[in-house]
């Protein structure tokens, strides 16, 4: 039972595919006890000033229906420093159910 309200949700509303939402979460110590979350385990909004971005994935919208997957394939490239930003390459694919 636990996930199938979200399900039942998704499949009413979830109709197109544009991007994928990324929810920072920095951690900002070596030992992991510094942390800031942009939202909750359960996608809730946190008080923070970090947004959730949106990485937009296709110029059009795609169809989906209700049981299709979004595999999502991700490469980091951190940078050397503070002056040297992080790289980021996200690919999606969607399988259909």
């Amino acid at each position: 039972a636990g996930r199938e309200p979200d399900r039942a949700l998704a499949g009413a509303i979830a109709r197109e595919f544009s991007g994928i939402a990324l929810w920072p979460r920095l951690v900002l110590d070596p030992e992991g006890e510094l942390v800031v979350e942009s939202r909750g385990a359960k996608g809730e909004p946190q008080k923070s000033h970090w947004t959730t971005a949106m990485a937009i994935m296709t110029p059009r919208p795609v169809a989906v229906t209700p049981g299709d997957t979004v595999r999502l394939k991700a490469e980091v490239e951190l940078g050397e420093g503070i002056s040297s930003p992080a790289k980021y390459k996200l690919d999606a694919k969607i399988v259909v159910a």
